[in-house]
């Protein structure tokens, strides 16, 4: 028989789980599985929206400040142009910056990189090393 008490333990432990999730899917974008980049970044329309502007700017500051999921989600505005210029260079590169610390990060890093070709790359590579000065570890 179930009591009062064992259905209050079954729904907070219901809401421990679901707010895990939501914390996944709204702090985590894109953490768990990789999305296929476009590889035309040029061909997607940019957002200059100030909303989009605002959320890059603050999500910049953060993964500047060591923050990887910031550096997941600014790498996902730069392939979508989301507050700025669709760039598949910044994308790779902090990308690149962000699976130091976390393996999906290179997962996502690895599609972006179908995209681009060496001289690109390697310019992301670049970039990524400058970035992880910039950041350092927290």
């Amino acid at each position: 028989m179930v009591t009062p008490r064992d259905r209050l333990v079954s729904v907070s432990s219901f809401r421990r789980v679901a707010a895990a999730g939501l914390f996944a899917l709204f702090v985590l974008p894109g953490a768990g599985h990789a999305a296929a980049p476009s590889c035309s970044p040029k061909a997607t329309t940019a957002s200059s929206a100030p909303a989009d502007v605002a959320h890059y700017e603050m999500t910049k500051s953060a993964a500047l400040a060591s923050s990887v999921p910031a550096q997941v989600e600014l790498a996902n505005l730069y392939r979508r142009g989301h507050g700025v210029a669709p760039d598949l260079v910044q994308a790779y590169a902090w990308l690149n910056v962000a699976a130091t610390r976390f393996s999906s990060a290179a997962e996502q890093r690895d599609a972006v990189a179908i995209c681009l070709d060496s001289s690109e790359r390697l310019k992301a590579q670049l970039l990524s090393v400058k970035l992880l000065t910039e950041v350092g570890t927290p």
